[in-house]
């Protein structure tokens, strides 16, 4: 069995430049990968795909962005392999932090090497730029300027090691789609000048959808924090703090003004991370063999 840590994202700011002709929109962002993950358990099986999420979200098997992964990379092996992946949430669904797009990120790199595919990073992130716009960038994770849908990438030294981030986010969900039409409603005013490179012009019509964020943003906006605002699409917001004290101060101050969920996390220089992976079993493998050899030699002697 394999198990892979899929990690969630924050947008550090986002700009909408326009709509394309494919329908999508052509945006401009920097993703920042954090520590909060979903868990994926990954087993072989003889055939056929079965994908269990836990709590489910209402979301179908075959909706499940990691059996679209699944059955992708199969159709690109040209096989009938089979595999049964079990997955813990605890990112948030609908949240603004990518959760399904990084579990299939995930599977497709754990599956990959399960299925012993030996396919390379950048046919991985073919793969997964068919799948949806930011799914590329959780297979490198960190610090990551997003354009053109968000699947085009450009590598940033990392700015944020060491910071805390607070989440948080109001009980309510969005998805990108109505948020992106709901922004395409609006009028269209200038971004002002002082907005800074963490504003996010998908905030109005964010919070249009779900007025609880209004709350927030006037929360946010009587905060000395560097970097804070909202993630992706919504409804989750971030608060990037230097130091771990001033974090926990933060992240208190938002449970008895806001109440919501609240987590802290740090930011992550990967977008994924193995807790039991090839090389982690062919070690234990190997270290298993070795007691074992010992255990002969020594009942033979």
């Amino acid at each position: 069995m394999l198990r892979i840590a899929a990690y969630a994202k924050i947008n550090l700011g986002l700009r909408v430049l326009g709509r394309r002709a494919d329908g999508y929109h052509q945006i401009e962002t920097r993703f920042q990968s954090v520590t909060l993950a979903d868990e994926l358990r990954l087993a072989p099986a003889p055939e056929g795909l079965r994908v269990q999420m836990s709590p489910s979200g209402g979301v179908l098997e075959r909706d499940n962005l990691v059996y679209r992964a699944a059955r992708l990379l199969r159709a690109q092996a040209g096989r009938h392999l089979g595999a049964r992946i079990s997955i813990r949430k605890r990112i948030p669904f609908a949240a603004g932090l990518g959760g399904g797009s990084s579990d299939a990120a995930a599977a497709l790199v754990a599956l990959n090497a399960m299925w012993q595919l030996k396919l390379s990073p950048a046919r991985l992130q073919e793969l997964a730029g068919q799948l949806g716009s930011d799914l590329p960038f959780f297979l490198s994770g960190g610090l990551c300027r997003g354009s053109g849908r968000g699947e085009q990438l450009e590598k940033l030294p990392s700015a944020y090691a060491g910071s805390q981030i607070v989440l948080f986010k109001p009980d309510c969900h969005l998805s990108a789609a109505e948020v992106y039409a709901e922004f395409d409603r609006l009028p269209r005013a200038p971004s002002p000048q002082s907005a800074g490179p963490c504003a996010n012009e998908l905030s109005a019509a964010a919070r249009r959808l779900c007025p609880q964020l209004e709350e927030y943003r006037s929360f946010l906006a009587q905060q000395r924090v560097g970097c804070a605002g909202l993630s992706g699409s919504g409804p989750s917001c971030y608060a990037i703090l230097a130091t771990l004290a001033e974090a926990q101060a933060f992240a208190h101050l938002v449970r008895q003004r806001l109440g919501g969920w609240v987590r802290l996390v740090e930011a992550s220089p990967t977008g994924y991370r193995w807790i039991r992976g090839p090389e982690l079993r062919n070690r234990s493998e190997t270290r298993s063999h070795r007691q074992s050899s010992g255990s002969h030699r020594n009942s033979a002697n």
